[in-house]
């Protein structure tokens, strides 16, 4: 298995440029063989996206059903490449540091980080 690391521009609260990113570095990867790419941590909305309150910031974390998720995991299956990336994450009323992994336009795993 072949696994890059892309060390991309983002821009903070930007969902759609992050996209646009993840879509540019999964191709480019895929041309190189690649199997798999890794974006960092909070990638698709900004590492510094969130304000620290709660009904702003739950504005700008995403569902794994958001339709920002459905285009990544038609991506996945458009470019034959799998993709793991962090993100801000709502679930119910928490919003979870999440990282997850989708292969062929499926999550295989969606890891929440929180604070205790």
């Amino acid at each position: 298995m072949k696994i890059a690391l892309a060390s991309a521009r983002i821009i903070d609260r930007d969902i759609n440029y992050n996209l646009s990113q993840m879509e540019r570095y999964m191709k480019e990867a895929k041309a190189m063989g690649t199997d798999l790419v890794c974006f960092g941590e909070a990638f698709l909305q900004g590492f510094n996206a969130l304000s620290w309150q709660y009904e702003e910031d739950k504005k700008i974390a995403l569902t794994t059903s958001s339709p920002e998720f459905m285009q990544i995991k038609a991506l996945t299956k458009e470019i034959g490449i799998d993709v793991l990336f962090g993100y801000n994450e709502l679930e119910d009323d928490t919003i979870y540091s999440s990282s997850v992994l989708i292969a062929d336009g499926k999550i295989i795993h969606n890891y929440r980080f929180i604070w205790k």
